[in-house]
């Protein structure tokens, strides 16, 4: 078993993990995360993005518990949805955002915490961050193509 930690103290998000490529469509990516005792922050789940960084964002706060899938670049984002969900710190959830289609949806423990319709952002790669002042743990990635 491999964890990977992040923290940041940096004003821009730090890059955990990119996966695939600029030609992916509909796929899926998964993994376990915490946040420590003590810790938080925001931990975003990219997917779809694009060579000038348009993509779909699935993002959750566990220091507020608000969800949401945002949609947009690096100037711009649109929130699409939100929604809830309550992580406790220092305990695993499993994360996990979809696209298929024009259906985007993301997952808290097997349940849909957030969902959409959207065909602005057809293909790209997928990829895991945490923003400014974050720390997270993260464990067992798995992207499927859909």
């Amino acid at each position: 078993m491999v964890i990977l930690s992040i923290a940041t103290k940096q004003p821009m998000a730090s890059l955990i993990l990119t996966v695939g490529s600029k030609d992916w469509s509909d796929y899926s990516i998964s993994y376990r995360m915490k946040f420590p005792a003590g810790k938080g922050g925001k931990l975003v789940t990219h997917i779809r993005m694009t060579d000038d960084y348009g993509r779909y964002s699935g993002i959750i706060n566990n220091l507020t518990g608000s969800t949401a899938i945002k949609v947009g670049d690096s100037y711009y984002e649109e929130r699409i949805a939100s929604g809830f969900a309550s992580t406790k710190a220092d305990e695993w959830s499993e994360i996990q955002l979809i696209a298929s289609g024009n259906n985007i949806k993301y997952l808290i423990d097997g349940k849909v915490v957030a969902s959409a319709k959207d065909n602005r952002i057809k293909q790209g790669s997928g990829y895991i961050s945490v923003t400014a002042n974050s720390e997270v743990c993260v464990d067992d990635i798995v992207v499927n193509k859909i």
